[in-house]
C-alpha cells in the first residue's frame, strides 16, 4: 500500500509541475495591443500574456532615458516618513513645488503597517528617508545621470568630526534607544522630536479596514493584526519622541547638495536640546546619552556626513526604492523571493495585481509595468511572482524587481488610472511614486 501511495505523491508532484510550467510557459506568448507616445521617449503600450482561454495584461511605460529633458524620480507621499496618501495628491504636490511635470507613475514601495515607515531603502532627491535594508530585499538607485542598478544594496553612515574622528550613524529619522546616533532631515518633519498625534484605538479601527482591503485583493504580506503588538509599537514610538526630546541635537546647515556616496559639508549652527525645528536645507544630529563630552562639536565647526553603499560605491546616487524581490537577473527570469526572506504562498503563487520596474541591457531604456487583478469577462488573471519575472524578461528587461502590487497596484498617465479612470481619486493611500517627470 505504501509504494501506491508513493508513486501516486510522486505522479501527482510531476502533473503539479508540469502544470505550472505550462502555465507559465503559456503567458510568455506576447501581444501588443496598443501603442501610445506621451512625449518624446515615453510610450505607453498594453500587452497580453497567454491565450484565448486565459490572459495576463500589463500596462507598460517606456521610458528613454538619454532624453535630458525627462527623468524617473521617486516622490514621497506628503514629503514624510510616515506619511501615506493617494497617488495623485503625492503627483499634484511635487508638481507645484518642483516646477516640472509628472507624465506617468506607479505606486512603489512596501511599507510597515503600525508606523507608515518605509521597508528597505529609500531615496529622494539625495537623501535618504530610510536607510536600514530588511532582510535581504533588493532596491533599485539612480544615478545622477539617470542610469538605474538593480542590487542587494545596504548603506552606512558615518560623521566626520573636526577632530578627524568618525562616528557611525545608526538610523535615519526615527529613535529606538537613547544611546544611537540618529540623523534627521525634512523627511521626519519640521520639529524634532515630531509631536504623535495618533489615537492607538483610531489607528487599530484604520489597520482592520486596511486589513479587509488587503484580503479583498489577496495582497497582505503582514501578519494578523494584534491589538497588544500594536499598542506596544506606538508606545514605543511615543516614548523615543519623550527620550529624544531630553537628548542634545545639533542642528548641521548643508554647503553642498546632498548625494550618496559623496560626502556632504555641513555647518554646525546650532546646539539644543527639547524641540528643535528642521528646515529643507538642514540635518539634527542627535548623538545619544553615551556620546564623550570632548569629542561634541561646536557652533561654526564643519564637519561631514557621508552615506555609502555597499555595491557600485563609485556612482553617485539620488534615487532608491526598495521591493521583493528581484525578478530577473542578467536576463534570466526567476523571481527570488525565497532567497530575499519571503515564505509567503500566497504573496510568492497567487495571481495577483503586481508592480514592476526593470531596464535594458544598455541601462538607457526604463521599464515600468502594472499587472491589473483578473476578470471573468475578459478572461484575465492577476500574475504569479514567476509570472511577472517572465513578462519582465519578455518586455525586455535586463534586470527587474517587483514593487509593491495588491491592492496599491495602480499606474497613472495624465492624472488618470489606466485601468479605471473614474476611480482614480477613490485608489488606497500608498506611501511613494515612482514617477516620470518632466522639467518644465
Amino acid at each position: 500500500m505504501r509504494i501506491f501511495v508513493h508513486i501516486f505523491l510522486v505522479c501527482f508532484t510531476i502533473f503539479l509541475n508540469f502544470s505550472f510550467t505550462y502555465s507559465v510557459s503559456n503567458r510568455s506568448i506576447l501581444t501588443k495591443l496598443m501603442d501610445s507616445s506621451l512625449f518624446d521617449g515615453v510610450q505607453y503600450q498594453k500587452y497580453s500574456f497567454g491565450n484565448n482561454k486565459t490572459k495576463i495584461f500589463a500596462n507598460v511605460i517606456r521610458v528613454n532615458i538619454k532624453k535630458e529633458d525627462i527623468g524617473i524620480e521617486v516622490l514621497k507621499a506628503a514629503k514624510n516618513i510616515s506619511s501615506t496618501t493617494k497617488i495623485n495628491d503625492i503627483i499634484r504636490l511635487h508638481d507645484s513645488l518642483d516646477n516640472k511635470q509628472t507624465i506617468a507613475a506607479v505606486n512603489g514601495n512596501f511599507w510597515r503597517a503600525y508606523s507608515n515607515y518605509p521597508i528597505g531603502a529609500l531615496a529622494v532627491d539625495g537623501k535618504l528617508v530610510e536607510m536600514n535594508p530588511y532582510k535581504e530585499w533588493s532596491s533599485i538607485f539612480w544615478d545622477t545621470n539617470g542610469k538605474p542598478y538593480i542590487d542587494n544594496f545596504k548603506l552606512s553612515g558615518k560623521v566626520y568630526l573636526p577632530d578627524n574622528s568618525v562616528i557611525f550613524i545608526s538610523d535615519i529619522n526615527k529613535r529606538k534607544d537613547s544611546n544611537s546616533i540618529i540623523l534627521y532631515n525634512s523627511f521626519a518633519g519640521i520639529i524634532i522630536p515630531p509631536i504623535s498625534k495618533k489615537d492607538i484605538k483610531l489607528v487599530y479601527d484604520q489597520l482592520i479596514m486596511e486589513k479587509a482591503i488587503n484580503e479583498t485583493f489577496e495582497d497582505s504580506t503582514e501578519e494578523i493584526i494584534d491589538y497588544e503588538q500594536l499598542k506596544n509599537e506606538l508606545l514605543e514610538i511615543q516614548r523615543s519622541n519623550s527620550l529624544e526630546s531630553k537628548l542634545k541635537k545639533i542642528t548641521l546647515t548643508m554647503l553642498n547638495t546632498p548625494i550618496i556616496n559623496q560626502k556632504i559639508r555641513c555647518l554646525v549652527t546650532s546646539i539644543d536640546t527639547g524641540a528643535v525645528k528642521l528646515n529643507d536645507n538642514q540635518f539634527i544630529l542627535s548623538l545619544g546619552l553615551i556620546f564623550p563630552d570632548y569629542n561634541f562639536p561646536s557652533i561654526n565647526d564643519t564637519i561631514s556626513i557621508e552615506f555609502k553603499t555597499n555595491s557600485q560605491s563609485n556612482h553617485l546616487f539620488n534615487y532608491a526604492i526598495t521591493g521583493t524581490p528581484r525578478l530577473v537577473r542578467k536576463g534570466k527570469a526567476s523571481q527570488e523571493a525565497r532567497y530575499e526572506g519571503s515564505r509567503s504562498r500566497r504573496f510568492i503563487n497567487s495571481k495577483l495585481p503586481r508592480t514592476a520596474i526593470g531596464y535594458n541591457q544598455n541601462k538607457d531604456e526604463i521599464i515600468i509595468a502594472t499587472i491589473p487583478s483578473g476578470s471573468r469577462t475578459n478572461r484575465s488573471t492577476g500574475a504569479s511572482l514567476q509570472d511577472l519575472a517572465i513578462i519582465m524578461r519578455n518586455l525586455g528587461c535586463y534586470d527587474a524587481l517587483n514593487l509593491d502590487g495588491g491592492g496599491s497596484t495602480m499606474m497613472v498617465v495624465g492624472g488618470l488610472n489606466i485601468e479605471n479612470p473614474e476611480l482614480t481619486d477613490m485608489m488606497r493611500k500608498i506611501s511613494s511614486v515612482v514617477a516620470v517627470r518632466l522639467k518644465k
